[in-house]
Parts: C-alpha cells; structure tokens; sequence
C-alpha cells in the first residue's frame, strides 16, 4: 500500500514541525497533508527533510506532478 501525504508528513515529525522546515504556515501544511496528493512544488524540500530525518525518499506519485500532455500526430 502506498504512503499518503498524512503518514509521509507524520514521519517528517508532523506537519507543524514540517511547515516550519520548508517555511509555510502549519495551517497550510495541515491542509497540505489532508489531500491525495503534496503539491509537486514541495517535493525537493520533502526529500531533502527525508534526508535529515535518515527517513526513506518519497515516491514521486507522492506529489501531484502534472503529466505531459499526448502528442497529436500530425
């Protein structure tokens, strides 16, 4: 099964601790952590937190990375 956002920020050491690291409101970062998916945006900052925690990386299909679109063939 795969992590969500809530287990993945709880790990981090919980969203208030994680807000403060990456420099958001708690606030945000709790509502962050209540969706399906983290933004793409904080990706970078959640591994390199993962890092210092000596906790494992996130998976990619944490984050909501926007797909490329298909190309039409002409």
């Amino acid at each position: 099964m795969d992590m969500t956002p809530k287990q993945f920020v709880l790990r981090l050491g919980g969203y208030r601790e994680v807000a403060a690291r990456i420099g958001i409101s708690p606030k945000t970062m709790h509502a962050y952590s209540l969706r399906k998916r983290l933004p793409a945006g904080l990706y970078a900052a959640c591994c390199e937190l993962a890092r210092e925690k000596g906790s494992a990386q996130p998976t990619p299909s944490l984050f909501d990375f926007k797909p490329l679109i298909e190309r039409v063939a002409a």
